[in-house]
């Protein structure tokens, strides 16, 4: 998908809340499918996210991170001010505040505060980048092009979407940033869309990753729960690998899992997890990136006897 940004104006297309089609007249290119993010409705136990403001990582004191930051987003789904947009950023402020408990710094921008030009200044260095709202299939059919945000428009209730192409140009993420996203396709199914096949569920979170891992993320998280993120970011801040705080959220999976090489990029592991009901099958939990490695294999400075700490290389799995 060539870099284009698309304006909308909310009313004058369908909102896609189901990842159902776009209804399309003859002789006019349908627009992009907007996704909002899928309905959780299947049962999962929702974890402990009680806050702290003394939280404390898991390693000792012979490590340090530098000041990390993070930059979360949330755009409109049902509109700026709509029941479901309040929900999100309400669950967004979650992790905000998890993140915030574990010292890094964090940049808010909440629909209708989405000004692209901003959240690319907070995002040069961003070691976090957290994005809650529609997803976007730029092209119909059973096999879409599909990849990047939709974010708030200049004027009320219109929308501005973002291109993948968008993404891996005007960002400037940290090395090795961790990536965490809650809208269709980005985990492979779209809505309520069910029993996608696996070829196109790979081919889509291959898609929808790529250009945070092109720009060198060392971990993209997509999922559709809402207590997800702070679910990974207690998990990470505890000391666990990028493979085991995948693991460690009830989604989790091992017999349904499906484990492929990420494409094009040697040494990447790219995960997918679905699960089945009397519906069908959804594909709704992935992962792309580095397995085996923590926080402190990707940020930290090592304190020794030495009077100036130094940065560790990067470790590669």
């Amino acid at each position: 998908m060539k870099s284009g940004r698309l304006f909308l104006i909310l009313g004058l297309v369908t909102i896609l809340f189901a990842g159902s089609p776009l209804p399309v007249q003859a002789a006019t290119p349908p627009p992009p499918q907007l996704g909002g993010p899928p309905v959780a409705d299947w049962p999962l136990p929702a974890p402990e996210l009680g806050l702290s403001a003394q939280s404390t990582p898991a390693w000792g004191q012979d490590i340090v991170l530098p000041q990390l930051k993070a930059v979360l987003v949330v755009g409109p789904i049902d509109g700026e001010q709509g029941v479901w947009t309040r929900d999100e950023i309400a669950n967004m402020e979650i992790a905000a505040e998890r993140l915030s408990a574990y010292g890094v710094t964090v940049y808010r921008f909440y629909t209708p505060d989405n000004d692209w030009e901003q959240i690319k200044a907070a995002a040069n260095g961003a070691q976090f980048f957290l994005y809650r709202g529609h997803g976007i299939a730029w092209t119909g059919g059973p096999h879409p092009t599909v990849g990047g945000i939709a974010l708030s428009g200049p004027i009320p209730n219109s929308m501005i979407l973002y291109s993948s192409d968008d993404l891996r140009q005007d960002l400037r993420l940290a090395p090795n940033a961790i990536v965490m996203i809650y809208a269709c396709y980005s985990a492979g199914s779209g809505g309520t869309e069910l029993d996608l096949e696996s070829s196109e569920a790979q081919r889509r979170v291959a898609e929808y990753s790529a250009p945070f891992i092109d720009l060198g993320a060392a971990g993209y998280f997509a999922n559709w729960r809402p207590e997800a993120f702070p679910s990974f970011i207690d998990s990470l801040f505890q000391g666990k690998t990028l493979a085991e705080t995948y693991a460690a959220f009830g989604d989790y999976n091992p017999a349904t899992l499906e484990r492929y090489d990420y494409p094009n990029h040697f040494g990447l592991a790219m995960w997918l997890g679905n699960y089945t009901d009397g519906n069908g099958t959804r594909y709704h939990y992935a992962f792309a990136g580095k397995l085996n490695v923590t926080l402190p294999d990707l940020y930290a400075l090592k304190v020794s006897s030495v009077k100036n700490p130094v940065f560790l290389p990067a470790i590669f799995h």
